[in-house]
């Protein structure tokens, strides 16, 4: 648990950290304050084309590495 927090405390002077940490949160907080001003609905469609969008990230990225696995060529 020692090791994780000097790590933790050692990555605050990583810039790229800390610029990822505020993207993170206000994401976060710009999502929030859209599930409170459109309906249940809008925002699950929202919520869902934002999964969909990451999936397909991943899936581009992993599909060559899926693809070596099974077909071995």
């Amino acid at each position: 648990m020692n090791n994780w927090l000097n790590d933790f405390k050692q990555s605050w002077q990583d810039r790229n950290f800390v610029c990822g940490i505020i993207i993170f949160v206000l994401c976060y907080l710009l999502l929030a304050i859209i599930a409170l001003l459109v309906s249940r609905d809008l925002y699950m469609i929202l919520i869902s084309a934002i999964a969909g969008w990451q999936l397909a990230s991943w899936s581009w990225r992993l599909a060559p590495k899926i693809k070596l696995m099974i077909f071995k060529d």
